[in-house]
């Protein structure tokens, strides 16, 4: 993960502002996308939402992975930056596809996602990228199928 950023939850901005979020607009909003609901969308009830911070000398991009999450949500906050894309991965270790933060994607615009793709934000050139992630969780998809990290069902979260 980013070494640069907060965690929101510890600002105590999880009862006021995440919870409502999550359970008012993004739990119906992955419930009403057929692969988003396929992988828990529909049950999520549980977050876990920071900032990242990317910045030239420190963490100018972050190598491809995958989230502990059923549905993440990564939206541009902002920052002035150039390049620093999303690449999204297939089943190999080629992008299949990519989002540009700055091609139709500028500040408040986000990507919904399915935490189990595979994908990887490239370096920015100059400038400061800050990033909004919210990744969102489902106990009783857990149950069923296993953290997406490490497949364990008995340590949900």
């Amino acid at each position: 993960m980013n070494r640069h950023g907060a965690l929101l939850d510890e600002l105590g901005l999880s009862a006021g502002l995440l919870d409502p979020l999550l359970s008012d607009w993004l739990r119906p909003l992955c419930a009403a996308l057929p692969p988003l609901a396929a992988a828990g969308g529909a049950s999520i009830d549980h977050h876990k939402a920071f900032v990242v911070a990317y910045r030239l000398g420190e963490d100018e991009s972050l190598s491809m992975h995958v989230d502990n999450a059923e549905v993440t949500l990564n939206v541009n906050l902002g920052g002035g930056f150039e390049q620093g894309e999303l690449l999204f991965y297939g089943r190999t270790a080629h992008p299949l596809a990519h989002h540009d933060w700055h091609d139709g994607g500028g500040v408040g615009h986000g990507v919904l996602h399915l935490g189990a793709q595979a994908h990887a934000a490239l370096p920015i050139t100059s400038g400061e990228r800050l990033n909004l992630v919210i990744w969102m969780r489902s106990r009783a998809r857990r149950r069923e199928a296993g953290c997406p990290m490490c497949g364990q069902t008995d340590r949900l979260l």
